[in-house]
């Protein structure tokens, strides 16, 4: 019988966008040279929605290659990860998203498939000086699921933190959920939001031979955020989640809670006509996770690790039709009840080459350090229609 790893399924369920995309999209998305205000950015977002003014059509085909080495096991996935975002009726939007890929490793078999599609509508209208976005979301389970034991080995080992997989689960059952962004200005330079959102997890089977369903347990999320902008082509923003999870349950009997989290966020952005400068730091602390009891009592593990990171990137317009990013990062992931303490930095660069209007050619290659070391590369497709 396959030995089902709930910590393994738990940590790579679908998750809806946080507050800060979605401020980011409403305020700070048309940075540039010359004057801004965080108040002209609000105002601005919302009358977009409110017009006839034409939105692209956005579509992202990007297949990569990715090796990773860890205590003398090596791991590799090839995939293919498709983003599509359409705008339509002036304030509406929907966004779909799917892969396919293969993964194995050394002494392990070959997992390969299609990962859940997962699809999202948002709705966007001014309020005051501000503006809320109301989003929807589902998870369609097309994915592979009801795994072999040798495949959900692979799925297991795929799901740790400190792997960057692209696609890091496959099939993990229907799901949806809900949320609510509002943001507004308070003064010239600072605009404030917050956001909340409720995701429902349905059951399914995650390997072959599971005779009673797993079902994981709902999921909330609460998150504030501010911008503040620091000069006419800068920025700083944070903001401030908290993530509450349900109670996991196999045949309806609770087996795993993973336990709440609190996650922090800070950006600094400049940007002028020629260059971008992002560097983003994140940290995020998580409780103890509840398993069931040997001995009459529950058992509480470190299961999923508290982790932290700082990602910078510059970008530099070379031509009309060229530009060239380069991205540096580090980060890492405190013990847990399954591994040691990860450090790990990497090394990045990525040219784009626009081809005709509105098409980019992306090739992208990525180096690994430290406690396990990696390669990635591949070359993307990006489109606006």
């Amino acid at each position: 019988m396959c030995r089902l790893h709930l910590p393994a399924i738990r940590q790579h369920l679908p998750a809806s966008r946080t507050l800060i995309v979605a401020v980011g999209l409403l305020l700070w998305g048309a940075v540039g040279s010359g004057t801004f205000s965080a108040r002209g950015q609000a105002r601005t977002s919302a009358a977009n929605a409110l017009t006839s003014r034409e939105r692209p059509v956005r579509i992202r085909l990007q297949p990569t290659y990715q090796r990773f080495e860890d205590e003398g096991r090596t791991l590799t996935q090839w995939s293919v990860p498709v983003v599509a975002v359409v705008p339509f009726l002036e304030r509406w939007q929907v966004s779909i998203r799917g892969s396919g890929a293969s993964a194995t490793g050394d002494n392990l078999t070959t997992l390969s498939g299609l990962s859940d599609v997962r699809a999202a509508l948002s709705y966007t209208w001014p309020v005051g000086d501000g503006s809320i976005i109301a989003s929807a979301s589902i998870n369609a389970p097309v994915g592979k699921k009801e795994l072999t034991q040798g495949e959900f080995d692979v799925a297991r080992l795929l799901s740790r933190n400190f792997y960057p997989f692209r696609v890091p689960s496959f099939g993990q059952g229907l799901g949806a959920g809900t949320g609510v962004t509002w943001a507004v200005p308070v003064t010239e330079s600072v605009v404030v939001g917050i956001g909340g959102l409720f995701r429902y997890h349905g059951s399914y089977s995650p390997t072959v031979d599971q005779q009673a369903e797993y079902d994981p347990g709902e999921e909330g999320r609460l998150t504030g955020g501010i911008d503040i902008r620091l000069s006419p082509a800068s920025a700083l923003s944070a903001d401030v989640s908290y993530f509450l999870y349900g109670t996991d349950t196999v045949g309806g009997v609770d087996r795993f809670n993973v336990g709440n989290q609190i996650s922090v966020r800070l950006q600094y952005l400049r940007k002028t006509e020629r260059y971008t400068i992002r560097v983003v730091g994140r940290y995020q602390q998580r409780e103890k996770s509840t398993l069931p009891p040997r001995t009459g009592a529950d058992r509480t593990l470190q299961v999923l690790p508290a982790q932290g990171g700082v990602r910078g990137r510059y970008r530099i317009q070379l031509t009309d039709r060229v530009d060239l990013q380069v991205s540096a990062a580090g980060r890492w992931y405190e013990e847990t009840s399954s591994f040691e303490r990860k450090t790990l930095g990497t090394a990045g660069v990525e040219p784009r080459l626009e081809i005709v209007e509105g098409v980019v050619v992306v090739p992208s290659a990525e180096y690994t350090m430290g406690s396990i070391t990696g390669i990635e590369g591949g070359i993307g497709l990006r489109a606006r229609l």
